[in-house]
Parts: C-alpha cells; sequence; structure tokens
C-alpha cells in the first residue's frame, strides 16, 4: 500500500537530503553537477594553501558547500590560517629568496595572499571553524599573540597585514561576542588586555570599529537602512537584522555586556588610556582619527555607561584641554568634530524624556556652558597665525593661510552660536563681549577667496538676524561695523574691476557679499527689527543699493541661456531692454499662411534697403516622401 507519507519522504530526499552535490554555487549553473573544489579536498595529498589559491573559495563558503567547510575546520588548517593572520615580515629583517625562484613567488602569497583570503574566511562566519578558535584557549591566545609581537618601530612589508587580522577578530566577536567578552575578562586578570591591545594598538585600521563592537555597540557598516534598501533588502541582512534582535533579547549577553563597559568605566580606565594616548602619539593622525571616532560613536549610540562617563563634567573638561594643547597637531583637527557632536547630541536628548531622566546628572545645558566657557581660548587660535608655510595661488600668495585649524574653529563657533539662538540665550550674551563677531568679520575679508570661511562665516549672520536677539544684532550691525564692512568690500571690488588690468578680476566673496546685503534688506522690512533704521543711517547704503545691487540681483535673477526653445511647455521669454535687440520678429511676412513657417526674424539694424539677405528664415518642413526620396539615395 502507497502512502501519502512515503510521497512526502520520497519529495524530502529527492530536493533536500538525497541530493548530496548541492552544496555548491555550481549547481544553480546548467551543465555544472560538482564544484572544483569538491574533488580538491578529496584528495588526501590536497593543502590547505592550493584551496586559498582557488578563485572560488569565497563563492563556495556563501554556498555552504560542507565539503569546503569540512576541509577547513581540520585542526591542522585552522592552526596553518592562525599563523597566516599574526605573522607579520618586515622590511628591516626579512631576508627574500631570489626573485627567479619558486621560493620567491611562494613568500608572496604567504605574505599577501593567503592573510588576506584567510580574513575574507573569517568574514564568511564559517561556524564550524569560528567554533574551533572559540572554544579553544591555545588558538584564542595565539590570535591575540599578534598584538605583542607587533612591531611598531618597524615597516611591514604587507601594509595591509593588520587589517586583515582586525577584520578576523571582528568576525569573531560578531559571532562569539560572549565567549570573546569573557575571554578578555579573564585575561583582565592577569594582563591589562585593555591597554595591551585595544588601546596601545588603536592606530590600526578598523580598529576602532572593533573596539565599539567589543563595547557591544554595532560597528560602523553595521548599521541598516530599510528605506534605503526597501524590497531590495536581502534575506541575509533581514536575518542579521532578526539576530540582532534575539541578542537583545539573550540576558547572558546582555549581562556580558555589562560587566565589559563596567570594567572599561572602572578599573580598565578606558578614557584615562585614550587620553594618555594622544599625548604620546602626538604625530599620528590614525591613532587620533580612531580614538575620536570611538569616542563620538559611543557617545552617539546612546545613553549608555559609557557615554554618560565620556561627556561628564571631570571628563569633559580633560578633553577639552587635550584638544586646546595640541592645536598645532592632528588631535585638534579630529577633536573638534567630537566637541560639536557633543554638543548637537546633548541638545537632541534633552528632547528625548527618556534620554533626559537618564542624564539628570549634567544637562545639556551645563555642557553647553562648559564648552562655551573655553571660547576666548578658541578666538585666541583665530587671532594668532599659524605656523604654516605660505601658499602660492593663482590670486596671490597666502602668508600665512587660513589653515585647517583656524577653519575648524569656525565650525566649532558656528555649532555655538546655534544653540545660542535656539535655546541658551545667557551663553550668547558671553560669546558676543568677546568680540567674535569682528575677529569673524577680519578673517572674511582677509582671505578673499575662501569660499568654505565664507560659508561659515555666512550661516553665522543669518542665524543672528533671524534668531530676533536684539542684543546679538547690534552687536553684529553696530559694534562689528558689518553694513560699512559690507560698502568698503564693495569699493575695493570696484576699484580693482575698474583698474583696466587684463588680469583683474573680481574678489571671491562678493557673492556673498550681496547675499548678506540681501538678507539685510528682507529683514530690513521687519518694522520691529532695529536692522531698517539701522541700514538708512549708514551712509553710502543707498546708492550701493542703486548702484551695485539692484544692477546684480536683475543680472541674477535673468534666466541662464536666454528664451526656451519654441514649443516648449515653458512660458514665453520676456525680452528685456538690456537684451539683444539686434534682431525682432517680422510680422509682415507672415500673412500670408503659405510663409508663416519661413520668415522668423529680420535685423533692424540695416539699411532700408529690402534686400532679403538680412532675413534668417527657418527652413519650410520637408514632405515625408521627398525625405524618404532624399534618404534613399544614401541606401
Amino acid at each position: 500500500m502507497h502512502h501519502q507519507d512515503d510521497d512526502d519522504d520520497e519529495y524530502d530526499d529527492e530536493h533536500h537530503g538525497g541530493n548530496d552535490a548541492y552544496t555548491s554555487i555550481w549547481d544553480l549553473v546548467p551543465g555544472y553537477t560538482q564544484s572544483p573544489l569538491d574533488g580538491m579536498v578529496d584528495r588526501p595529498q590536497t593543502q590547505l594553501e592550493d584551496v586559498l589559491e582557488e578563485d572560488t573559495l569565497i563563492q563556495e563558503l556563501k554556498g555552504n558547500n560542507q565539503k569546503v567547510v569540512a576541509f577547513l575546520a581540520k585542526d591542522e588548517n585552522v592552526d596553518k590560517m592562525i599563523d597566516f593572520l599574526v605573522t607579520e615580515e618586515y622590511v628591516e629583517n626579512y631576508q627574500a629568496p631570489p626573485e627567479d625562484s619558486d621560493e620567491h613567488e611562494a613568500e608572496l602569497k604567504r605574505i599577501f595572499k593567503y592573510p588576506y583570503t584567510t580574513s575574507e574566511i573569517f568574514n564568511c562566519d564559517v561556524e564550524d571553524v569560528f567554533k574551533a578558535i572559540v572554544f579553544s584557549d591555545d588558538r584564542m591566545n595565539r590570535l591575540f599573540s599578534y598584538f605583542e609581537k607587533r612591531r611598531t618601530d618597524l615597516t611591514p612589508i604587507n601594509p595591509s597585514h593588520s587589517q586583515y587580522l582586525v577584520r578576523a577578530l571582528s568576525s569573531l566577536l560578531q559571532k562569539y561576542y560572549k565567549n570573546i567578552i569573557q575571554f578578555v575578562l579573564e585575561k583582565q586578570k592577569s594582563e591589562n588586555i585593555i591597554k595591551r591591545v585595544f588601546v596601545d594598538h588603536i592606530g590600526l585600521c578598523e580598529m576602532d570599529n572593533l573596539i565599539l563592537k567589543l563595547m557591544g555597540f554595532e560597528g560602523h557598516d553595521d548599521g541598516f537602512d530599510q528605506d534605503a534598501f526597501g524590497a531590495f533588502a536581502t534575506q541575509q541582512r533581514l536575518r542579521e537584522m532578526f539576530l540582532a534582535k534575539q541578542r537583545g533579547n539573550d540576558q547572558e549577553l546582555q549581562q556580558r555586556k555589562r560587566e565589559i563597559r563596567e570594567l572599561l568605566i572602572g578599573p580598565g580606565d578606558l578614557l584615562a588610556s585614550l587620553l594618555n594616548k594622544l599625548q604620546e602619539d602626538k604625530t599620528n593622525e590614525e591613532v587620533h582619527r580612531n580614538i575620536f571616532n570611538v569616542l563620538s560613536d559611543v557617545v552617539e549610540k546612546g545613553s549608555s555607561e559609557i557615554a554618560q562617563n565620556i561627556t561628564s563634567k571631570d571628563n569633559m573638561i580633560k578633553i577639552l584641554d587635550t584638544i586646546l594643547q595640541n592645536s598645532d597637531n592632528p588631535i585638534f583637527i579630529h577633536g573638534i568634530p567630537f566637541v560639536r557632536m557633543v554638543i548637537e547630541y546633548k541638545e537632541n536628548s534633552e528632547d528625548s524624556e527618556e534620554e533626559c531622566e537618564e542624564q539628570q546628572d549634567y544637562s545639556a545645558s551645563e555642557v553647553s556652558a562648559l564648552i562655551a566657557s573655553r571660547t576666548s581660548e578658541f578666538l585666541t587660535l583665530l587671532t594668532s597665525e599659524p605656523q604654516l608655510d605660505p601658499v602660492v595661488t593663482s590670486t596671490g600668495t597666502l602668508e600665512p593661510p587660513m589653515g585647517e585649524m583656524r577653519l575648524k574653529v569656525v565650525e566649532h563657533l558656528l555649532t555655538l552660536f546655534r544653540i545660542v539662538v535656539e535655546r541658551y540665550t545667557f551663553i550668547g550674551k558671553d560669546i558676543t563681549s568677546l568680540d567674535v563677531f569682528n575677529i569673524l568679520l577680519d578673517l572674511f575679508f582677509k582671505y578673499e577667496f575662501n569660499n568654505i570661511l565664507h560659508c561659515q562665516v555666512f550661516s553665522v549672520i543669518q542665524m543672528v538676524l533671524e534668531s530676533k536677539d536684539e542684543e546679538l544684532v547690534r552687536s553684529l550691525l553696530v559694534q562689528s561695523r558689518l553694513v560699512e564692512r559690507l560698502l568698503e568690500a564693495y569699493i575695493k571690488n570696484e576699484q580693482i574691476t575698474n583698474s583696466g588690468d587684463s588680469k583683474a578680476f573680481r574678489l571671491g566673496y562678493m557673492g556673498f557679499v550681496v547675499d548678506i546685503a540681501n538678507l539685510l534688506r528682507r529683514h530690513a522690512l521687519d518694522a520691529s527689527s532695529m536692522v531698517g533704521p539701522h541700514l538708512e543711517s549708514v551712509n553710502g547704503w543707498n546708492d550701493f543699493v542703486t548702484n551695485f545691487l539692484d544692477v546684480r540681483n536683475s543680472i541674477n535673477e535673468k534666466q541662464l541661456g536666454g528664451p526656451p526653445p519654441l514649443g516648449n511647455s515653458f512660458q514665453p521669454y520676456q525680452f528685456d531692454d538690456d537684451d539683444d535687440d539686434d534682431y525682432h520678429y517680422d510680422d509682415s511676412d507672415s500673412d500670408d499662411d503659405e510663409n508663416d513657417d519661413e520668415v522668423v526674424m529680420k535685423r533692424t539694424d540695416s539699411d532700408d534697403s529690402d534686400d532679403d539677405s538680412d532675413v534668417i528664415r527657418k527652413p519650410n518642413a520637408q514632405p515625408a516622401d521627398e525625405f524618404e526620396a532624399d534618404f534613399s539615395n544614401f541606401v
């Protein structure tokens, strides 16, 4: 008797368990029944190096080829892969074999190809390989031994070697977070692994991402934007989201996160170690970038204990001291964006009731006030000329140039003014007492072609005028003489452009001068504003508006490129008096219906002659049959 259950079993065997060959991406390709690697791994003499050289290896692992996975998970092969990752050769003490020998090619593969491929294998989340490493203390110790053997005073032959190891560790940490954290906690009891591994080597590429994962945060590239992917979101990414939700409900995992964070705040004192590392490596820009990336991401990712520790009053003072004391090196360049991010994050978190309750110990206004209290030190950096070499440009020599450091200070002031006009006017009083507007305008008009600077200063002016804060507006208009400076810039520009010099050209800030002047005129329409009366009191303003501003606005409002083509959906172009009027539409030639498509325009500056040579004609449409006849001549 034939049962339905037997049919189901037969179907399952046929489509699932019965087809052992269905383990590879090659099964999806017509004409292929077996992966090229299947036969290779079946041979007993096959070495790991032979498999690593196969171009299809990564695709096979992503296709879950069980034969290849089983081969890689062998103890001897796992040990070899770890050796590839932790063995780094250096230029200074490396004895290279002769270039024409087989040993030379093998060495190149060992130094470059095999570590890279091993890292890619780890990124494929091969669970059998991961288990062979994670559940072996000896292999875990060997994997972390790279940081002990690494020579920072020597030049590696493969500059990317360290990145391969860090990426492999990130993959392990992502998959077996609880086990890796348990290993780190145990090692911390006998040796300071937090400092020895994660702090001392933070200058390595992607080490900041590894530290974030160690704390239990997602890395830079782990965020998932459903709106960006939409219906094209892959099943793999959806699976990762599901697993992330599961991890959030894992009580043991959450306990491990709390333990590692308590360690980093307490005995590990991660922040103090990072600040000391900044002082030790003042010339290593990768160290500075990664440290401030870690601090910024921790603060941005939520109200964790570590984030609150970083933004506490004592630690913010230490961070500001470190940044301001190193204004002559990249620490300042990477530190200012962090300070700006803290201000903006605190302001945004103040709007969240949940986060606000958790951060009652140190509010956003206190953080902003603390940072604003150091404004005089930032302004000192703007007024003191940086020790930079002169820069020769097509517009002249900048001696000294503006410099990236001073641009970062202007960006920082822009952030401060944003919170001043939106929330904390008491901070604005302290800032304006430091003559900040005069300092910014001095730089604005000194560096005539630095449009990045001009854009930042314009944003400050715009925010102040739109704030309706009478004290700020008075400081900008009266004490800093904004309108008078605009007129002086206009006069200087007119002198240069009318000098007769063929190489003379308009000053680079004149476009922003026009925008600022239009901004002032718009706010002058407000009867309650002091802008209108102030403009009327400035000698020369009305002449500036009549002779320059209105003319420039008229030019800017004119349609670029002239009238639109005939027959489109745009409105007809309205000719102005100053347009080229050499031609006009001639209606006299359009009385005859037969010529409607012929005569378009006629010159007006010609003699009284009736010569039709001055008439511009549009060719009549050629009949379809004539066109086809003409075209047939080319066939």
